[in-house]
């Protein structure tokens, strides 16, 4: 199971039915908040006007993108949350220093396979 201690990567997102793709409403560690004007993001990638990361057409699109990040910010895990994980996190908090472990309960915690390997790795050349 995931703790607080371990270095996890949160993305929420949302799924916009209007131009059908999922979108990333908010980027970050426990130690900052990710400005998304300050990512590399690719041609297909982009911030939109009102604020989210758009272009994942689905979640394992989302999810890759995660990865590559949590990568970038040398974090081991990615922890996604849903709307619904979102809203279940905010009800069961009883004041803003539980939320981080809420989101943990309810978000799909995915530990990041590269960074696994490559601390396995790094363990047996040292």
């Amino acid at each position: 199971m995931a703790s607080r201690e371990d270095k996890i990567l949160y993305v929420s997102y949302v799924y916009s039915e209007k131009v059908n793709l999922f979108l990333i409403r908010a980027l970050f560690t426990l130690k900052t908040s990710i400005n998304f004007h300050d990512l590399d993001l690719d041609q297909r990638i982009e911030v939109t006007s009102d604020g989210y990361i758009s272009g994942f057409f689905d979640e394992e699109e989302l999810t890759k993108f995660s990865y590559d990040l949590s990568e970038q910010f040398k974090q081991d895990k990615v922890c996604l949350i849903s709307p619904e994980a979102f809203n279940n996190s905010l009800e069961a908090s009883n004041k803003i220093g539980d939320l981080i472990d809420k989101f943990i309960e309810h978000g799909n915690i995915l530990e990041n396979p590269d960074r696994v390997k490559r601390g396995f790795l790094s363990n047996i050349i040292r």
